[in-house]
């Protein structure tokens, strides 16, 4: 894996994170 892609994942898994726990919440 490259870095750029590696950003994009983590980036990624950030959004889907507080996506859900805002929908929680």
């Amino acid at each position: 894996m490259t870095d750029s892609s590696l950003l994009l994942a983590g980036k990624r898994g950030l959004i889907m994170g507080v996506a859900n726990e805002r929908s929680l919440a």
